[in-house]
C-alpha cells in the first residue's frame, strides 16, 4: 500500500503538472487572441473611422460650398442688373422670367434645392421672383403670393456683410408664414448681397437647400452599421440616428451632443481641439471633426461624426472567445491524455523499485531490481542494491557487536550488584558505629570531635542512600519504583534540614507558588534535591548559599528553576557523579536539564514529565495536578 501510493502521488503530480502547463498554455493563448484580436480590431476601427470622418467631413464642406458658388452665380446674373435698371414694365418682367428660368434649371440640376428666389435691397426685402420644389416638380410661384424676407435673421445677417458676400443662414427647420413647415424640412439658405451701382445691396439671391438630403446625399457612402451625427455649434442635433432628437430647439425641446456625451464631447471652440476627436463609449467607438460650413469672421460651425456601434465587433469577439476556449479545452484533453500515458510510463518503473523496497522492510532477501536499464532509474537501482548490500553486511556487524555488548552489559551488571554491595557494608557499619560513639562516648568528646562525628554520620548515611538509588536507577534493586503525588518544593525545603553547619548555611527560597502536586518517584526526587545541594554545598566559597526554586511560568507547569542567588557561581562549576545522578534522575522521569547565566544569576532548569504511559499520573504531572484530586 505505501508503494502503490507512492507511486501514484508522483504520478498524480506529473499529470497535474502537464495538465497545470498545458490549461495555462491554453488559458495565455485564449487572453492573447482575444485581447489581442479585439484590441487591434478596436485601434483598426478608430483608425478607419478617423479617415471616415475626415473624408465626409471634407465632402459636406465642398458640398456646401457649391451651394455658395451657386448663389453668387444667381447673384451676377446679368438679368438682375437690367431688372433693376429697366425703366418700362416689359422690359423688367422680361429680366424676371429669364432669371426664373435660370432658377428653374437651377433647382432641377440640384435635387437638394428647395427654392431659388430673388429678393428686393429694400428694407422688406419683397421677393420678386420665387422658384420652388412642389408636388415631384418645379414651378414658379405667381406675384401674388410672393412674401416680404426683411425680417428674416439671413436677411439681416446679408446686411451686415454687405454686397458681394455670401452668407449661410443657421440650419433650421423651414417656415411658412412664421410656422413651422410640415412634414419637417430642414434647411440651410444661402444668401448673396448684389452691389448695385451706388455701391449698396440693391438685390439679394437666395437659395434654400434640404439640409438633411443634402447631407444623406453626401454620406450615402458610409455603411450601415455606422450611424452618422451632425450637431451645431450649440450641440443641438442637426443629423441622429433617431429622427425625434433633431432639431428640438425649434420644437421646444432640445437634444445635445454635450449632454449625451458628457465629459467625452471635447470643446470644439478651443484652439486645440484638431482634427478628429476619438473615444470609446458604452463599446462604441466614435469619431467627431469640426466642419466650417461658414466662412470666417462667422464663430458658426458644425461637427460631423460617425459612431461604430460594439454589437457586431461584440458578436465577432464573441465567436472567436468561443474558438480559442474550444481551442484550449482540445488542447487541455490532449495534454491530459499525454499526462496519463507519461506519467505511467514514467512511474512504473519506480512502482517495481517500491514494491521492492516494501519487501525489504518485510525481511525479504531475494530483491529483484531494474539494475540494466541505462537511465536515471537504473542507476538509482544499482544505487539502492549497493546499498542494500551495505546495510546487511552493516546488519551483519550490528548484530555481532550487540551481542558483545551484551555479554558486557551482563558482566557490568555483575560488577555493579557486587560493588553496590560492597560499598553498603562499610557505609552501613560506618554509619552504625558513629551512633554509637555519639550515643556512648559523648562526654569524652570535644566539640569538634562531635561535629565531626556528627558529620561522618551524616556522609555515610549519604552514601547509603546514593548507592540505593543508584541501584534503582540501575535496575539492580529487587524492589520495584513506586510513583506517587509528589510535593515537590516541600521535599526542596526538606533537602536543607540536615545542611545545619555554620560553616556552610544554606538557605532554601520557594519563590511564589508552583504546582506543588507531580506524579514522580519520591525516593528519587529527594536524591535529586539532595545531590545538587550537596554539590553546591561543596563547591560553595561562600559561607551563606541562597538557593531559590522558581516557577517557569513561560513552559506551563512542566519546569522548574533552582537559581544560586549568593554569587558565588557554585552552581555553574558543579559537576561529578553527583550532578550526573542529578541529570539521570531527570531524565528518568523524561524531563530534561540546562544551565545558564544571566543578570539574576547563575541557574539550572529542569523538567519533571514522566513517559511512563502506564501511569496513571502521567498527565497530571503534566498538567502540574493532582490526578487523585479529581
Amino acid at each position: 500500500m505505501l508503494a502503490a501510493g507512492w507511486t501514484m502521488g508522483i504520478a498524480a503530480r506529473i499529470r497535474g503538472l502537464v495538465l497545470v502547463a498545458v490549461s495555462l498554455t491554453a488559458g495565455v493563448i485564449f487572453v492573447v487572441v482575444f485581447w489581442g484580436y479585439g484590441t487591434v480590431v478596436n485601434h483598426v476601427r478608430e483608425a478607419g473611422l478617423r479617415r471616415e470622418v475626415e473624408l465626409e467631413g471634407s465632402r459636406i464642406q465642398y458640398r456646401f460650398q457649391s451651394l455658395k458658388n451657386d448663389v453668387a452665380l444667381v447673384g451676377s446674373l446679368p438679368q438682375l442688373a437690367t431688372m433693376q435698371t429697366a425703366t418700362d414694365d416689359v422690359t423688367q418682367q422680361r429680366a424676371k422670367d429669364d432669371i426664373a428660368i435660370v432658377l428653374t434649371q437651377l433647382l432641377k440640376r440640384n435635387p437638394t434645392y428647395t427654392q431659388a428666389r430673388v429678393l428686393s435691397g429694400t428694407s422688406d426685402a419683397h421677393e420678386l421672383v420665387r422658384v420652388q420644389r412642389s408636388n415631384g416638380g418645379v414651378l414658379r410661384v405667381v406675384e401674388e403670393e410672393l412674401q416680404d424676407k426683411g425680417d428674416r435673421d439671413y436677411i439681416q445677417l446679408a446686411r451686415q456683410r454687405g454686397p458681394g458676400e455670401v452668407v449661410l443662414s443657421d440650419i433650421t427647420l423651414n417656415r411658412e408664414r412664421g410656422k413651422v413647415e410640415v412634414p419637417h424640412q430642414p434647411t440651410v439658405r444661402a444668401v448673396f448681397g448684389v452691389l448695385g451701382t451706388t455701391g449698396e445691396v440693391t438685390a439679394f439671391a437666395v437659395i434654400n437647400q434640404a439640409f438633411d438630403e443634402a447631407v444623406q446625399s453626401v454620406v450615402a457612402g458610409v455603411d450601415e452599421q455606422f450611424s452618422t451625427f451632425i450637431v451645431n455649434h450649440n450641440s443641438d442635433y442637426l443629423v441622429h440616428p433617431d429622427p425625434a432628437k433633431t432639431f428640438g430647439f425649434d420644437l421646444g425641446r432640445r437634444f445635445r451632443a454635450v449632454d449625451d456625451m458628457g465629459e467625452s464631447w471635447p470643446d470644439w471652440t478651443s484652439s486645440s481641439v484638431a482634427g478628429p476627436s476619438c473615444w470609446q463609449q458604452h463599446g462604441a467607438v466614435s469619431c467627431f471633426e469640426r466642419v466650417e460650413l461658414f466662412d470666417p469672421p462667422d464663430s458658426r460651425f458644425v461637427v460631423f461624426g460617425i459612431s461604430s456601434a460594439d454589437a457586431p465587433i461584440a458578436s465577432r469577439l464573441d465567436r472567436l472567445a468561443l474558438q480559442a476556449a474550444g481551442l484550449g479545452l482540445l488542447l487541455s484533453v490532449l495534454g491530459f491524455a499525454i499526462a496519463w500515458r507519461l506519467a505511467g510510463r514514467l512511474t512504473r518503473p519506480l512502482a517495481a523499485i517500491a514494491t521492492e523496497a516494501a519487501r525489504v522492510e518485510r525481511g525479504a532477501v531475494d530483491v529483484q531490481l531494474p539494475v540494466d536499464r541505462s537511465d536515471e532509474i537504473g542507476v538509482l537501482s544499482r544505487s539502492l542494491s549497493v546499498m542494500l548490500e551495505s546495510l546487511r553486511t552493516k546488519e551483519r556487524e550490528l548484530n555481532s557487536t550487540n551481542e558483545e555488548l551484551q555479554r558486557i552489559n551482563e558482566a557490568l551488571e555483575q560488577f555493579a550488584h557486587a560493588a553496590s554491595h560492597d560499598l553498603r557494608e562499610p557505609a552501613t557499619r560506618i554509619a552504625a558505629f558513629a551512633e554509637l560513639i555519639e550515643r556512648l562516648e559523648d562526654k569524652h568528646l570535644s566539640e569538634q570531635g562531635k561535629d565531626w562525628l556528627r558529620r561522618m554520620g551524616q556522609t555515610a548515611r549519604a552514601l547509603l542512600s546514593q548507592v540505593t538509588d543508584f541501584r534503582i536507577l540501575t535496575g539492580i534493586s529487587d524492589g520495584q519504583v513506586h510513583w506517587e503525588t509528589v510535593d515537590v518544593p516541600a521535599l526542596f525545603e526538606a533537602a536543607n534540614a540536615q545542611w545545619d553547619s555554620a560553616a556552610a548555611r544554606v538557605e532554601l527560597i520557594v519563590d511564589g507558588d508552583p504546582p506543588r502536586a507531580v506524579r514522580a518517584c519520591k525516593s528519587l526526587i529527594e536524591a535529586m534535591f539532595r545531590v545538587v545541594v550537596e554539590q553546591a554545598v561543596q563547591d560553595c566559597q561562600s559561607d551563606h548559599l541562597r538557593l531559590k526554586l522558581e516557577f517557569d511560568d513561560v513552559e506551563r507547569a512542566r519546569a522548574w528553576v533552582i537559581r544560586d542567588l549568593s554569587g558565588t557561581h557554585a552552581l555553574s562549576r558543579s559537576s561529578g557523579i553527583r550532578m550526573t545522578l542529578f541529570e539521570r534522575i531527570v531524565v528518568f522521569h523524561g524531563g530534561s536539564v540546562r544551565r545558564g547565566e544571566d543578570s539574576g544569576g547563575v541557574w539550572i532548569r529542569f523538567s519533571l514529565q514522566s513517559s511512563h504511559s502506564h501511569d496513571a499520573g502521567s498527565q497530571a504531572e503534566l498538567d502540574g495536578s493532582d490526578p487523585d484530586a479529581r
